[in-house]
């Protein structure tokens, strides 16, 4: 995968920051020689920043987004983000980061409201208060367009309404980076 060369600002001014980054596999059994999904990418994003990663199937842009939100660890060169290793971050600031990935799946016979409900329960903090997280659900419920769909089955549901849901769920804990794969994947406009 072939990135722009951008002007890089500092690592701390920068809210992501990557240099020499690259991640490596070997085949199953471990022979042969390995194989670069991403080679020595190097660029910044500043604060406030709305980037697309765009390029053919196979390129490396879903490898790429799960390098920067942490799911795969590179195997060369460093990510940061507003200064931090991922991992830290992950670490002291489990909020901090949110992934949606390319396809995601919640229990079939849940409906939409006890997945929201499920996701502020596994992501706020016990010390928010329940008319805070009541005011919050409808806030996230409201930004996806999930009103209508409330007392519906998660298995009864389109792909397009699946994928709300699923970025409605990221959306609970506010994290100041989001990491979309394939985020249009069967959304209407």
């Amino acid at each position: 995968m072939t990135m722009p060369v951008m002007p890089h600002e500092s690592v701390a001014q920068a809210a992501i920051w990557t240099e020499g980054l690259g991640l490596r596999v070997h085949d199953k059994g471990g022979k042969g020689q390995a194989k670069a999904l991403l080679d020595d990418l190097a660029f910044s994003l500043p604060p406030g920043s709305f980037t697309a990663v765009i390029g053919s199937s196979g390129c490396g842009k879903s490898t790429l987004v799960k390098v920067l939100a942490g799911v795969h660890h590179a195997t060369e060169g460093h990510v940061r983000l507003a200064g931090h290793e991922v991992d830290a971050l992950k670490h002291s600031y489990p909020l901090a980061l949110g992934y949606l990935p390319q396809f995601a799946d919640f229990h079939e016979e849940l409906t939409v409201a006890e997945i929201i409900q499920d996701a502020l329960a596994l992501r706020l903090p016990g010390s928010v208060s329940p008319q805070v997280r009541q005011q919050w659900a409808q806030h996230i419920i409201e930004l996806a367009g999930l009103q209508s769909l409330l007392s519906q089955k998660y298995g009864t549901l389109s792909g397009g309404q699946r994928r709300r849901i699923a970025l409605a769920e990221e959306l609970v804990g506010d994290p100041p980076f989001l990491f979309l794969d394939e985020l249009t994947s069967g959304l209407d406009a």
